[in-house]
């Protein structure tokens, strides 16, 4: 998927349906640990109980392992069906991004050009993108 600048972004897909505490617990690491600092841009992580997705920059979430997603949590409830993010400014609504035929799962699959993007570990298979 490329941005405003026509630079690809590196999207880490993940899913779950792990309740914990008032969320849902998303793992993002890779075989060995934590992903290392810049290996992608975005995780789009999918709840499947409540089909939403949250749309996390990396920097927020760098060194985790595991977070807790929730639609009334304070940390990462502004990310809740964030699309725009994915676009950059040139974007302003959601479904825009939606309705031009962003299919998640090829992004996911797009690495950069410079070789910085890791391969994802898990792309969802169950559930269903949202539509406008």
């Amino acid at each position: 998927m490329e941005d405003q600048h026509s630079r690809l972004l590196c999207v880490q897909v993940k899913s779950t349906g792990s309740r914990k505490h008032h969320g849902y617990a998303i793992q993002i690491r890779g075989s060995q640990g934590a992903y290392p600092a810049s290996a992608y841009d975005f995780l789009a992580a999918y709840v499947i109980p409540d089909d939403i997705w949250f749309i996390i920059p990396e920097e927020l979430i760098r060194g985790s392992t595991t977070i807790i997603v929730a639609i009334n949590g304070r940390k990462y409830s502004p990310y809740l069906e964030a699309w725009k993010l994915l676009m950059g400014a040139a974007v302003s609504d959601a479904s825009t991004v939606i309705g031009s035929s962003l299919n998640l799962r090829k992004a996911a699959e797009l690495r950069r050009t410079d070789g910085d993007c890791q391969s994802p570990s898990h792309v969802p298979t169950s559930g269903r993108l949202p539509h406008p």
